[in-house]
Formats: structure tokens, C-alpha cells, sequence
């Protein structure tokens, strides 16, 4: 222990599977596969625990009553308050979790999660195929933390995928980064740099989802029905952003781009497909509303009939086509 302004307190692991338990007020780690603590810490302002001599550690952080914010990597997770009045850095752990949801006072508390939360996390493990799964309180990460965004950096396909609640869900999907605000903006999960993003609403209420294209040269390829839309950003083959289980989906490709594609798919009951200008919509009135804006004089919209043409197109539809299961087999 050394003091300068503040108190600090370095803890490091044995060869056996070790527990750290650490948050504002105190700090402790149980040695071996007893449960008893072995050394316990109190009053610190920083705390650092290192895993370095093996076994399959574990740290548990919890937060404080205030705005707290939590920095996830590969090898090393830092937890810390607005105030700076603590700081738990823990390096190392196989397995780290956060949990401040028996900590925190009402108000506005959102997710930033940088890496997984909890998820193997190996020393030295190379940045690849990492998952980004933040959930709503009530599962395994009980995280309300406040604004702290999700960036990948260290290459590798590493994919996001953003999870929703039973209340009302926002997602917005852009090239560079996508967010989803969980019921009613209490949660916020923010994700940037990652190759592929896939948001997932609970099939409840009005949940909106905001799908904006690229200035890509080759322009986007969207494609969406009453379950599902995703926009490959420069039509590479493979979807970029995608979201599930949302009942309306707005997709805007007015940021310009090259020759964008629209692929349409309604559902087997009695659809209506609307198109004036640049932007056009199809529903059934009543579980899910799939509309579009700015897609420009080159772009293209394919309308599939999943039963049979049972869609009725309003006029205006001047650069659209339609298919149908009949017509599409055939190629």
C-alpha cells in the first residue's frame, strides 16, 4: 500500500482458481476453492488485482449508488464513478462480472458496454470473432451504467448483438455505429467499429427500428419483411446491420451512395405497398410497417408476394417492380 492523494491497493492471485469481490467501499479475495476470504481491504480509493499464476479466476464488481462507468477489454476490465471517489482495474480474469443493479438510485442510467461483460477473459487473447451481448437488467449483467460507448479497434469479424426488453425499443443503425435505447431509454447499448450488428426487439408494442444507408459507390442492398430487415452497406453479399422482432423499420437512404436495392417481402395476409417519389411503404395495417425514404432515381425496389399476390400496389409506383413466387422461381 502506498498513499499520495489517494489509497491504493494491489492484490494479485495464486496458482488456484481465486474469487475477487471488489466495489467503492471494500475489496476481498477468497485464495484456493474455500469459501472463506482471505484478504479483505477496506476505505481504498484504487484498487488493481492482477491474475498472473494460473488457475480460473474470477472478479465480481459491483457499483456505487452515483453514475458509474465500466471499460471492458480482452484482458482487462476498469469500473469507476463520475466523481473518481473509487476505481476497481482488475487484469487477467477469466471470468468478470458486473453487477450495479442493487446499487443505483433512479434516474437515467444507460450501457456502454466496451467488450463482452461476461465472457471468458484470457491474458493475451487476440482480438477476434469477440461478441458484443449486452441484455436488460434481469439476466446475467445487471448493467445501468452510464455513457461509455462499445468501439472495436483490434480487427477481426467481431459482431454485436443488442438485445431488447418487453418495453419500447429504438434501434438506430448507421455504417459506422449503431445504438439501441431499451425501454424507454432506461438502457442504452452502443456499438461502433464492428463488422456485422443485429438488434433484437421483443416482438411487443410499437418497437422502432431506423436503418440508414452508406455513401458507398456501390450502393446498399436492403431487404426486409414483417420479421426481419438488414442493409448490406455497399452490397458486398453479406449483411452489415439487421434487426429482428421490430414492428415498425425505417430505412433512409438519402446520404446518397450508388445504386441502392430494395427487396420487399410481405406476409400472407392482406398487404398494402404505396410508392410516390422517392419513398414508399408496405403493411398490413396493423403488426408491422416497413417504409423507406430517399432511394433515389437509380434505385430499385422488388416487392415479393409470400402469398400469391395478395398485395394491392397504390399508384405512383413508377420505378418498382413486383414479383411472384411463381415469376422468382423461375430464376
Amino acid at each position: 500500500m502506498r498513499t499520495r492523494s489517494a489509497d491504493y491497493a494491489y492484490v494479485y492471485d495464486s496458482p488456484e482458481s481465486d474469487v475477487l469481490t471488489a466495489g467503492p467501499a471494500e475489496a476481498a479475495i477468497d485464495y484456493g476453492p474455500n469459501t472463506l476470504i482471505d484478504v479483505a481491504m477496506r476505505s481504498f480509493d484504487r484498487v488493481y488485482a492482477y491474475s498472473e499464476n494460473g488457475g480460473d479466476d474470477q472478479a465480481n464488481l459491483t457499483g456505487s449508488p452515483e453514475i458509474d462507468y465500466l471499460n471492458a477489454y480482452p484482458d482487462r476490465c476498469l469500473m469507476y464513478n463520475g466523481e473518481r471517489t473509487y476505481r476497481s482495474d482488475v487484469r487477467g480474469f477469466a471470468v468478470v462480472t458486473v453487477d450495479v443493479s442493487a446499487s443505483e438510485t433512479p434516474g437515467d442510467k444507460r450501457l456502454y458496454p466496451r467488450q463482452p461483460v461476461r465472457r471468458p477473459v484470457h491474458h493475451q487473447r487476440p482480438a477476434r470473432h469477440d461478441e458484443l451481448r449486452p441484455r436488460p437488467v434481469g439476466q446475467h449483467c445487471h448493467d445501468r451504467l452510464q455513457k461509455r460507448p462499445g468501439l472495436l479497434e483490434n480487427g477481426g469479424d467481431d459482431q454485436a448483438t443488442l438485445t431488447g426488453s418487453a418495453g419500447l425499443d429504438e434501434f438506430y443503425a448507421f455504417a459506422d455505429k449503431s445504438y439501441l435505447r431499451v425501454d424507454g431509454r432506461t438502457y442504452f447499448h452502443y456499438a461502433a467499429g464492428f463488422s456485422s450488428v443485429e438488434a433484437t426487439g421483443a416482438n411487443l408494442g410499437n418497437d422502432i427500428a431506423r436503418l440508414y444507408g452508406s455513401a458507398s459507390p456501390t450502393g446498399d442492398r436492403f431487404t426486409a419483411s414483417p420479421e426481419r430487415a438488414a442493409i448490406d452497406f455497399g452490397n458486398t453479399g453479406a449483411d452489415d446491420v439487421a434487426c429482428d422482432g421490430f414492428r415498425r423499420v425505417y430505412a433512409d437512404f438519402s446520404s446518397g451512395g450508388g445504386f441502392n436495392e430494395l427487396w420487399l417481402t410481405d406476409s400472407m395476409g392482406q398487404d398494402q405497398f404505396t410508392g410516390s417519389g422517392d419513398s414508399g411503404s408496405l403493411t398490413d395495417g396493423s403488426s408491422y410497417w416497413i417504409n423507406f425514404h430517399g432511394l433515389g432515381p437509380d434505385g430499385m425496389v422488388w416487392l415479393i408476394s409470400a402469398d400469391e399476390g395478395n398485395t394491392m400496389k397504390k399508384e405512383n409506383v413508377d420505378y418498382m417492380l413486383e414479383f411472384f413466387p411463381e415469376f422468382w422461381e423461375e430464376f
